[in-house]
């Protein structure tokens, strides 16, 4: 009896190990642990900012405004009277854009002549839009850049579509404005007669480029809105 009481011990004993390994392979408890945090992953939201400039020098530039008039004060426009206003973009956001640029006449006033015949500015009034490197040194050397590349202000004009990353600027961009001494007095206003004049408009609008890449590529926002 003695020897069974023994064997039965000793088998109780051996199970309750067998069963207590079990018990540790199967948890989740461990004596030596590790883990890894990171609290440097920021998020941090993009910012879409574009700024049209103008100078009348190429060196000083200004940002431009709803309130900007880049044109002289109080000009007397007559045939031969010519000015240029030079352009350029910039992207001061923090995510790529592209951007497209209009001219277009915002407002006017009809004039009359001395025989009451009326004179819209808008169809006198000639321009053109190329990039120069530099500005021009005189008169003639600005209507010859835009010879062959002007159309009256009535018409407007639409930009090619432009690409700059955080950062860049575009290339300088001449506006060259003049009444050609072509006009006679269909656009001579009369005395007492109602002054002819037009506001000349410039919109830039710019949307997001598909530059920046997440984790499936960059054309997460190839459908991008302004």
């Amino acid at each position: 009896m003695k020897n069974k009481s023994t064997k039965h011990a000793l088998l109780a004993s051996v199970l309750s190990i067998v069963m207590c390994f079990a018990m540790l392979i199967g948890s989740t408890f461990a004596w030596f642990t590790d883990e890894v945090k990171s609290g440097m992953n920021k998020i941090v939201a993009g910012n879409l900012d574009v700024e049209l400039e103008y100078s009348l020098d190429g060196t000083t530039w200004t940002a431009v405004d709803e309130n900007t008039n880049m044109f002289k004060e109080d000009a007397l426009w007559e045939p031969g009277y010519t000015e240029v206003v030079y352009l350029r973009v910039s992207n001061v956001g923090s995510l790529a854009l592209k951007y497209q640029f209009g001219i277009n006449v915002a407002d006017k006033v009809i004039g009359k002549t001395a025989d009451d015949k009326d004179i819209d500015l808008s169809d006198f009034i000639e321009f053109g839009v190329v990039e120069a490197e530099a500005i021009f040194a005189d008169r003639a050397a600005a209507r010859a850049a835009v010879n062959g590349n002007t159309a009256l202000i009535s018409a407007g004009y639409s930009s090619a579509e432009g690409h700059l990353i955080a950062g860049d600027k575009s290339n300088m961009l001449a506006l060259v404005v003049y009444m050609p001494e072509t006009v006679d007095n269909a656009a001579n206003y009369g005395t007492g007669k109602t002054q002819p004049s037009i506001n000349l408009g410039i919109k830039l609008v710019a949307t997001q480029d598909a530059v920046e890449n997440d984790s499936f590529g960059d054309d997460y926002d190839a459908n991008g809105v302004s």
